[in-house]
């Protein structure tokens, strides 16, 4: 631990460097390796014990479903839907006889961008990705040989097989990349490479996403010669996507709603008094009318968006009200609001915080 942060330790020079211009190469790579070990290690010890059994437990589940999807549906189809899979039956295309395995070619492909990703993007990335890139190979080579043993695993070659592949495969993809998610970890593959490209060269991770999806698709179309196939494997990522979706991102119960009435506050007193939801009122005027009038802003759960309406129905029955999904809410009564963009300086010494009890050791 000395060791370690003498060695991180020299900001000094970092910050005269920083004052004299532009930073070299190998000082903004130690910069680099520097944060990324604190805010790995820092991640580590916000974690309770049981917060980290239940996100290994949600990585573990998502993998599996993951593995089951891949090997079961589309593999097993020969569906080209982007990301590792897709490469490694391309190149099982490409070999000899296909005599290839191709869950040995997604083991070297997995292992083999985990090695890219630590490289390009730094210790915290490759400790969200370990569990995925440790499980993930030898549950394909599990369903893989589950497959075989139970011959009624596999669906049917024709067109209805394949298109049913691809939908639960899709949906199997996109579930078990939901799960890992919201276990805080990544599935890895070539999703090292969209982050790099954010990262580096500035370009959107969905748009890097979709171009290597995309492309690999293409690929497999210009190889196979089988527009059918290419369409089917265009069908699973969607559905992969909508998937992902609905599991991580839309796992939220929260709403917005917007409340236009000439009784506003009396709706809003209501609302704070029997919901204890807090709402914020805000001036309008319509652009109709040009009557100006309160408008009021509630965030509240699933459990109470009939009570609010029935609310807003007894107060002012002609209220116009909009009702929104929100994707994500932070703040009071919901989820904790964490700040996640730190200094080097202030993450060293977050990390020395809690190491030594909130108190600087000077022989440290």
């Amino acid at each position: 631990m000395k060791k370690i942060d003498r060695l991180f330790a020299s900001n000094n020079e970092v910050e005269e460097i920083k004052r004299g211009g532009r930073k070299p190469f190998l000082v903004k790579f130690k910069e680099f390796w520097i944060r990324s070990y604190y805010e790995t290690k820092l991640s580590i010890k916000a974690e309770t014990k049981k917060q980290f059994f239940i996100d290994m437990l949600w990585m573990i589940l998502g993998n599996t479903v993951l593995a089951f999807g891949t090997q079961v549906f589309i593999i097993n189809n020969e569906l080209i839907t982007g990301g590792v899979s897709g490469i490694s039956i391309i190149i099982g295309w490409l070999s000899p006889d296909g005599l290839v395995d191709i869950n040995l070619i997604i083991t070297i492909i997995t292992w083999a961008l985990f090695f890219i990703g630590l490289l390009l993007l730094g210790l915290k990335f490759a400790f969200k990705t370990l569990v995925a890139t440790i499980i993930f190979p030898p549950l394909l080579y599990l369903f893989s040989m589950l497959v075989k043993e139970f011959p009624w695993l596999s669906l049917s070659n024709d067109g209805i097989g394949m298109l049913l592949g691809a939908v639960f495969g899709g949906f199997c993809v996109g579930t078990g990349c939901g799960f890992t998610f919201i276990g805080g970890g990544s599935t890895g593959g070539v999703d090292c490479l969209s982050l790099a490209a954010n990262k580096y060269l500035h370009i959107k991770t969905s748009i890097m996403a979709f171009f290597i999806d995309a492309s690999i698709i293409l690929i497999g179309f210009i190889v196979k010669k089988d527009l059918t196939l290419c369409l089917i494997g265009i069908v699973s990522a969607f559905v992969a996507a909508i998937m992902i979706d609905k599991v991580f991102i839309g796992q939220t119960s929260s709403y917005i709603a917007f409340i236009v009435s000439e009784k506003s506050e009396k709706i809003s007193d209501r609302i704070n008094s029997e919901l204890e939801r807090g709402t914020t009122l805000f001036s309008s005027e319509g652009g109709f009318t040009r009557n100006r009038r309160y408008v009021v802003q509630v965030v509240f759960d699933r459990k109470e968006y009939r009570d609010i309406k029935n609310i807003i129905a007894e107060i002012d029955p002609k209220a116009f009200v909009t009702i929104m999904h929100a994707y994500e809410v932070n703040g009071y009564g919901f989820k904790k609001l964490k700040k996640n963009k730190f200094t080097l300086n202030e993450i060293i010494a977050e990390d020395k915080k809690r190491s030594f009890g909130g108190k600087e050791n000077e022989d440290e």
